[in-house]
């Protein structure tokens, strides 16, 4: 079997050492990652944290060295990590971390530690495990609460047998228990197996000796090491998916009749009554043939604004396709920790040359000349965007302490990047931009704009906006709430092939909603197109920032301003992003259908 270059298999012996990582302390009602290191456990001396990507220092990924020592096939029983004396000032952050819901993470051969949810059921009623394990836990007894730390692991290391004494990783359970070895000496060295009494349980409710101990079984199984993420990949199944991959087609479906009503039945009319030589005496002009000579008309309002907004959409765009393109043969995978991020910003900075191409393209549509003014402003103003919501995020993390926070070498990564790659290909991408010839258009511009008459309700901003982004939005809705799900709670997302699919028919959906209201306006003899086609598809960024909210609302249960400052950041992040592809994708309709529409009509 043939593996992908550095995500390919390791082969342990017998007895050989296998390196147990320390990643961090995550809580889903925080969000705020910290050390592992940070609370009182057994200290190491001189221990290292690994971050070896610019993708894991961006999502706060860390490895750091361990205490537990695991040898392949050697079974260990009651290892001691260490014996503790806690005092007030560590009890109350041991107890602070048990109210905010911490889990400690760890990995094993990049495997991260899972634990069974006994309670928990997926939708093929397969058994649900969850990463990593809860630093403790609070139980009431005599209607008094008592905090109780999780100060013994039994580590289960499951391996397959490849050839001769080798073996591969296959699997890494963690089950946690609570168990306070002085109050039953001997116990823990015939096992722990669970069913405890509360009695039993390590308490931490005031100033104590802890003693962290840890259990090692090995267990060889047959299953490939393919296979190995795979109680990782739970969820609802992929019928939900289809679910909405096929309420999106019939959506599509919907719009395409729609359209070719319109392409086929309307315009066939309309072209037929204009080009009949014995009526263009006859009859004045009327509908959309009547504002020929304005529909090419350079926008009035932020022309240079809109050509950069064109030509960021457009990289985005080329970026998230051949990331999810990427994703979807496995060259990228969530498996890999900070892979997927890194992927993003090293495909976004290279798509820079499309960004300045397009651009300039369209300011030299609408005659401008401030040519060096665009193309600083392609290279600026999103990346701008971005890195302050970051740099504000990563601050707010920085005064609390967070490992999410990126150090100054990443950020100073980030601004190499932007300013050694990313600028200078906008600019390469400008410069040929502004050099290529403009196709001709098929109509003239008259040197006199005309007056726009009033324009019937339903093509009010207020109404036609609205319409324009909910049918996008429904089309992508349910993957948003996986997507949400594996950012915020720590799942994973792993379906890309579903999500490209789902891409597509948005890319259809925001085209085919764009050219029917674009058509509707053209009839309204209304020729202020250009920002509209954006702001049309565009709009179901606005349905995406109000369902992120909902979602904030509903299903996190996230307290404090940091965690509030982050979530709503990176979502403003996300609806500005989204908005600048969806709305690329309805100008470049638009433009392509009014292009045909008049050069099909014969003009003096």
């Amino acid at each position: 079997m043939a593996y992908l270059p550095g995500v390919g298999p390791r082969k342990y012996k017998s007895m050989q050492e296998l390196s147990l990582e320390l990643n961090e302390l995550t809580s889903m009602r925080t969000q705020i990652p910290y050390d592992f290191y940070s609370l009182p456990f057994c200290p190491l001396a001189n221990h290292k944290m690994k971050r070896e990507s610019l993708g894991e220092q961006l999502e706060g990924e860390v490895k750091e060295e361990s205490a537990f020592k695991l040898n392949v096939n050697q079974q260990t029983t009651c290892a001691q990590l260490c014996e503790r004396e806690l005092n007030a000032k560590d009890i109350k952050r041991f107890q602070t971390a048990i109210n905010e819901e911490y889990q400690v993470q760890m990995s094993v051969d990049g495997l991260p530690a899972a634990r069974k949810e006994e309670l928990v059921e997926t939708a093929d009623m397969a058994p649900y495990y969850s990463r990593g394990y809860p630093v403790g836990f609070i139980t009431n007894d005599d209607d008094k609460k008592h905090y109780n730390l999780n100060n013994h692991l039994q580590i289960l290391v499951a391996i397959n047998k490849v050839e001769g004494d080798a073996y591969h990783v296959v699997g890494f359970l963690v089950v946690p228990f609570s168990f306070n070895h002085k109050a039953q000496p001997g116990v823990c060295n015939e096992g722990i197996t669970g069913g405890l009494l509360a009695s039993q349980f390590q308490r931490i409710d005031e100033p104590t000796t802890v003693r962290f101990t840890y259990d090692v079984v090995w267990d060889e199984a047959d299953m490939p090491w393919t296979q190995r993420w795979d109680i990782y990949m739970h969820g609802v199944g992929d019928q939900i998916h289809w679910f909405s991959i096929t309420n999106s087609s019939l959506i599509v479906l919907f719009l395409t009749a729609l359209v070719a009503m319109i392409m086929l039945r309307a315009l066939r009319s309309d072209i037929a009554r204009y080009n009949a030589a014995e009526l263009e005496e006859a009859k004045e002009e009327s509908g959309w043939k009547l504002v020929h000579g304005d529909v090419f008309r350079p926008p009035h309002t932020l022309p240079t604004l809109f050509a950069v907004f064109i030509g960021t959409g457009v990289q985005l765009a080329v970026m998230t396709f051949l990331v999810l393109f990427f994703a979807m043969l496995g060259l990228v995978s969530p498996a890999q920790r900070g892979n997927i991020l890194t992927c993003i910003m090293l495909l976004f900075v290279l798509m820079g040359a499309f960004a300045g191409y397009h651009a300039a393209r369209i300011h030299k549509m609408f005659r401008g000349t401030s040519w060096l003014k665009v193309t600083l402003l392609a290279a600026t103003l999103y990346p701008a965007v971005c890195f302050a919501i970051f740099f504000l995020i990563n601050f707010a993390l920085r005064m609390v302490g967070s490992t999410a926070a990126v150090s100054f070498s990443a950020l100073a990564t980030i601004m190499l990047l932007w300013l050694t790659v990313q600028a200078p290909l906008v600019f390469i991408g400008s410069y040929y931009g502004f050099k290529k010839e403009l196709p001709e258009q098929p109509v003239r511009t008259n040197q006199i704009p005309r007056q726009v008459p009033p324009q019937p309700w339903f093509l009010h901003p207020a109404v036609a906006l609205p319409f324009g982004g909910i049918l996008p939005f429904g089309a992508v809705s349910v993957e948003l709430y996986f997507i949400l799900t594996a950012v915020w709670l720590q799942q994973l997302y792993y379906i890309f092939g579903f999500l490209l699919l789902v891409m597509v028919i948005l890319v259809l959906t925001c085209a085919e909603i764009s050219i029917v209201l674009c058509y509707f306006q053209l009839c309204a003899e209304d020729h202020r197109w250009w920002w509209r086609s954006v702001q049309w598809a565009g709009s179901c960024a606005g349905y995406m920032f109000l369902y992120s909210m909902w979602y904030y609302l509903q299903d996190l249960q996230m307290s404090g301003f940091v965690p509030a400052l982050m979530y709503f950041g990176y979502s403003a992040l996300l609806a500005v992003s989204f908005a600048l592809v969806t709305g690329t994708i309805g100008y470049f309709s638009c433009l392509w259908f009014i292009t045909r529409i008049y050069s099909s009509i014969k003009v003096d």
